[in-house]
């Protein structure tokens, strides 16, 4: 049972593979696996920070990461 884009501990999400293409003009494509929600959404792990939620590439130490807010995934239409 789904909730808007919030999947039930019980159930497990299908996955399969995608291709995102991302950058300013898309003209970077990533393969990669999503977790399919709701049949046209995806959640896949933050291609920013990896999916750990942490910004540890700059001078100021770690941050939490812009692109996911922290929590290492972030939502694809697919």
């Amino acid at each position: 049972m789904t909730r808007g884009f919030e999947q039930s501990p019980e159930e497990e999400a299908p996955s399969e593979r995608v291709v995102v293409y991302c950058g300013f003009l898309r003209e970077t494509e990533v393969e990669t696996f999503a977790e399919v929600i709701g049949g046209i959404a995806g959640r896949i792990a933050c291609l920013e920070c990896g999916g750990s939620g942490v910004w540890d590439f700059g001078y100021d130490g770690p941050q939490v990461c812009v692109s996911c807010k922290g929590t290492g995934k972030q939502y694809v239409s697919i």
